[in-house]
C-alpha cells in the first residue's frame, strides 16, 4: 500500500505512511418508544451480536425525524422511537461481510439487548441497511525542495487512490474516494528583526518591517494560505472509500 501511494501522489515513498487501515460497518438502529436503554447498553449488544470485543464498537444517539407530505406540503414530526448511529470496526476485510449480515439481524440485536438490559422489548427493534467503508490512513510529507504542492497532491490522490487500494486490498471494490484532509501546520517563532538605531550615526525613522533572509517558509500552491515550513511539512491525509 505504501509504494502505491506514493506512485499515486508522485512522492518518494520513504516520504509516504500508512498509519493504519480499518474497515468499519455503520447502521441506524431503532428503539421502540418506551423502552429505555443506555448506549452502553447498545455497545454491549451490538458486541454480543455481532461477536466482536465492545471496543470495536461505537454508539452514538442521533435525532430521529418523520418527514411525510401532506397537502403537498412537506411536514416534519419528531418520533416518538429512539435512534442510535453504530459503528464496527475491523482490520480485517474478511470478517466485514459477516459483520454486515450481524447488524441487519435485528433478532439477534433485539435477544441481546434485551439480556443486557434486563428487560423485555414488546416491539422490533429496527436496524437500516449496513453502509462498509475502508478508511486508511495516511501521511505524507512534503519536502520543501520537492516543487510539488498540497493542492497538486490532493489531486493526484483523489483519481489515482482508487485503483491504488483496490490493486493492495484483495477484495475491495471502491466506489468512490470521500475525505481527504488536510490540516494547516502552525507556523515556527518567527526571527526577531534586526534592532535600528533609533538615535545617532545610521539612525532612521522607519521601523524595521523587512523578513529575515532565512525566513524558512516555503509557499507551496497558488494560495499564499497555504504555508508550510521546513520543520512542519507534513500532510495527513485520511481517506474514506465505500467497499
Amino acid at each position: 500500500m505504501q509504494a502505491a501511494v506514493a506512485e499515486t501522489s508522485g512522492q518518494d515513498v520513504s516520504n509516504v505512511h500508512v498509519t493504519e487501515i480499518l474497515f468499519t460497518v455503520t447502521n441506524t438502529l431503532t428503539i421502540p418508544d418506551g423502552v429505555t436503554v443506555t448506549t452502553g447498553d447498545l455497545v454491549n449488544a451490538v458486541a454480543t451480536s455481532a461477536s466482536v470485543n465492545k471496543d470495536r464498537v461505537e454508539i452514538e444517539r442521533t435525532a430521529g425525524v418523520d418527514r411525510r407530505l401532506r397537502g403537498g406540503v412537506e411536514s416534519t414530526r419528531r418520533l416518538a422511537a429512539t435512534y442510535y448511529t453504530s459503528v464496527i470496526t475491523t482490520p480485517d476485510l474478511a470478517q466485514v461481510q459477516a459483520l454486515a449480515t450481524s447488524a441487519a439481524n435485528t433478532a439477534n440485536l433485539k435477544a441481546a439487548l434485551e439480556a443486557e438490559a434486563n428487560i423485555t422489548i414488546s416491539d422490533p427493534v429496527g436496524a437500516s441497511t449496513p453502509k462498509t467503508e475502508i478508511v486508511v490512513t495516511i501521511t505524507i510529507t512534503l519536502p520543501p525542495a520537492s516543487g510539488n504542492s498540497v493542492s497538486q497532491v490532493e489531486s493526484s490522490l483523489r483519481s489515482g487512490l482508487q485503483s491504488a487500494v483496490e490493486s493492495k486490498i484483495a477484495g475491495a471494490v471502491v466506489s468512490s474516494v470521500n475525505q481527504i484532509q488536510v490540516p494547516t501546520p502552525a507556523p515556527p517563532t518567527p526571527t526577531p528583526p534586526t534592532p535600528t538605531p533609533t538615535s545617532g550615526p545610521g539612525a532612521n525613522n522607519t521601523s524595521n518591517t523587512t523578513a529575515p533572509a532565512d525566513d524558512p517558509a516555503v509557499v507551496l500552491g497558488e494560495s499564499s494560505a497555504q504555508r508550510f515550513y521546513a520543520s512542519t511539512t507534513l500532510m495527513a491525509i485520511i481517506v474514506a472509500v465505500t467497499a
